[in-house]
Parts: structure tokens; C-alpha cells; sequence
């Protein structure tokens, strides 16, 4: 027994009276494979609904829907992994972009001022909205300006620079020391009589810290949006 009613056929879709009294759409796309374009409360909307995707294939506008149901990380992967417009430093640069800052869950806080987190990537294209990568954009900024500012603060501490202090100066003795490790003893030692320990001033906090790794996650995302929509996908 058939478990629907069809109303109304045409030779580009059809409209079914379902058992719980919505209408559904359906259609059969360029490609030759039948579509739902969903239910509706009533007739006029369902069959509205349906002159707009038969319009847009009459005018050469349909796009194939299962294209955008794609992972947002995984097309911008593809998408850069084929790109022969740029050099492999510049595409290594690009991939790395995503990886930290699309395919990575970032924290933020909602409008109720609770954590929570956004993960670009893991949204399909067909979801992304303008105000999914604002939002997205902001715990970028902010994220990025921490792990600047908290680079700074280990590279200004006190023993780190004293080190990097007594390598300069033992270098510039004709006695240069391993780059990394421990002072020797005599080094220390050599280096406070010598100059008393005085350190020159911890360089100052960059005023934009963090802008230039938010800056190129965005421009990446911005070109790999612009390049699905070309596409077809969004």
C-alpha cells in the first residue's frame, strides 16, 4: 500500500500530499537524478518552491546540491593540494593555515558570554554563513594575540635573555658557545665581571601581535570560498 498521495505531476518535478498533510517537492535535476527539495505546509509553497529550481535550471544556474554537503577542511585541502599558481613553500604555508587555524577547534565565548568553541572545518560548505566566519574570524584574533603575547612573555623572562646575553657577548670574545644548552660556568662568570650583568631591554610586545596569522587564515578561507562558489559548490 502506497504510504503517499500524489497531487499534482509535471514533467520537471511533482508534488506528493503526504500522510501527515505537508506537501513535498521533488524534482529531477540536470544529471538525471530525482531531488527532494523538502516539505511544506501547504500546496502553494511547495509548488513555489519548485518553480524556483526549475527556473534556476532553465536559466543555467542549478547547482548539484550533494556538492556542497562537502567538509570545509577537506575541500580547502583538495583545493590547495591542486593549485599550480603558487610555489610549494607558499602552498605548505597555506595548508599549515588550515591546519591550525580551520581544521582546529578555537575557543570563544558565545553571546551568553560561555565558553565554547568554533571549528570551521568541520562544517560543509553549504552551512557556512557570514556570520559563522565572523564569528570564526574573532577567535582567530584573539587566539592567535595570545599565543603571541605568551611567546613574548618566555622569550623576555629573565634567565632566557641573561643566556642569550652571554652567547652575544661570548661571540663577539672570539669564544662562541652552543647555541642552545647550558652556560658554562666561566662563561657566567667571564661575562658578569665583565659586564657587571647588566641586560639590554626586553624588546617591546609587537602592538598588532597575532594580526598577521589571522590575516593569512583569512585571506586563505576567503580565496577558498571565492573558489567554491566559482565551482559550484556554495
Amino acid at each position: 500500500m502506497s504510504t503517499t498521495r500524489v497531487a499534482s505531476r509535471r514533467t520537471s518535478g511533482a508534488i506528493r500530499h503526504l500522510p501527515s498533510g505537508r506537501w513535498q517537492a521533488r524534482y529531477t535535476g540536470p544529471d538525471g537524478a530525482m531531488r527532494t527539495l523538502g516539505t511544506f505546509a501547504t500546496k502553494a509553497e511547495a509548488d513555489q518552491r519548485l518553480a524556483q529550481e526549475v527556473s534556476r535550471i532553465a536559466r543555467g544556474e542549478w547547482r548539484d546540491p550533494r556538492l556542497g554537503e562537502q567538509l570545509l577542511g577537506e575541500w580547502l585541502h583538495g583545493w590547495i593540494a591542486t593549485r599550480t599558481d603558487i610555489a610549494e613553500s607558499t602552498r605548505a604555508l597555506y595548508l599549515q593555515s588550515v591546519a591550525t587555524w580551520i581544521d582546529a577547534a578555537l575557543p570563544t565565548t558565545g553571546r551568553t558570554g560561555k565558553p565554547r568553541t568554533v571549528h570551521l572545518g568541520i562544517r560543509t560548505l553549504a552551512s557556512i554563513t557570514p556570520a559563522l566566519v565572523r564569528e570564526w574570524h574573532h577567535a582567530v584574533m584573539t587566539e592567535s594575540t595570545r599565543r603571541e603575547t605568551e611567546r613574548w612573555r618566555l622569550q623576555t623572562e629573565h634567565p632566557k635573555r641573561a643566556a642569550a646575553a652571554i652567547r652575544a657577548w661570548a661571540a663577539e670574545q672570539g669564544a662562541p658557545l652552543a647555541p642552545a644548552g647550558r652556560i658554562p660556568s666561566w662563561a657566567r662568570e667571564a661575562w658578569l665581571a665583565a659586564t657587571g650583568g647588566s641586560l639590554p631591554p626586553a624588546r617591546p610586545l609587537r602592538r598588532n601581535a597575532g594580526q598577521t596569522a589571522a590575516t593569512q587564515a583569512y585571506r586563505v578561507l576567503h580565496a577558498g570560498l571565492a573558489q567554491a562558489v566559482a565551482d559550484g559548490c556554495w
